[in-house]
């Protein structure tokens, strides 16, 4: 644009020179006055379009500079989030092979076991609850003819088992309401196998 008007601009300087040589003094400076500001005009019509085209092209990069911004910040929440869902993953995997390997241990020591008791005298006994979820939770309970009546929470509070089985061979079934031994978020009521391995390796 600027080359082009430059261009304009000499070929009118060289017009009127040209046409100088034949004119009056006040023709003569009339036609140069005029020249001039038609130059001055387009000059100032030039700046003002390379301005605004300035404008735009510095609001396009603007425009794209956010954009990329939005892109990072975007992919970097993704990336955030998805860690953060791996790693709670992982965490439920290694919590869940955890609570497999200490099921499978009490598994083992009561099938392993020398001899069972055919019952339990009434009393307390500590006992392992054994629950896929939770996996194994240890607990002193009571035994009333055989059948266990409750279970001592956090060392202090006595909860009462909603329904035992009879106790056979150092085990038995329970059911307890709710969130009763360990698992929070668990609403349903929860059935557990109950093993007596101490009293069976006495």
């Amino acid at each position: 644009m600027k080359t082009t008007l430059i261009q304009i601009f000499i070929f009118l300087t060289l017009y009127c020179a040209s046409q100088n040589r034949y004119d009056t003094p006040t023709q003569q400076k009339y036609e140069s006055t005029h020249t001039t500001s038609n130059l001055d005009l387009l000059l100032k019509l030039a700046q003002a379009q390379e301005e605004a085209e300035e404008k735009k092209r510095e609001d396009l990069r603007k425009k794209q500079t956010d954009n990329i911004k939005q892109d990072q910040e975007y992919n970097n929440y993704n990336t955030k989030s998805n860690n953060q869902s791996q790693i709670e993953e992982n965490k439920k995997k290694e919590l869940r092979l955890k609570n497999e390997k200490q099921i499978q241990k009490i598994q083992d020591l009561y099938a392993n076991a020398p001899s069972y008791p055919v019952t339990l005298i009434d009393g307390v006994y500590n006992c392992e609850f054994v629950d896929q979820i939770e996996g194994v939770v240890s607990l002193k309970v009571y035994v009333q003819k055989n059948k266990i009546t409750h279970f001592v929470k956090n060392n202090e509070k006595d909860v009462p088992i909603p329904f035992s089985s009879s106790i056979t061979k150092g085990k038995a079934l329970v059911k307890t309401i709710c969130t009763m031994i360990g698992e929070p978020t668990r609403i349903e009521d929860t059935y557990y196998d109950v093993y007596f391995i101490e009293t069976i390796y006495k």
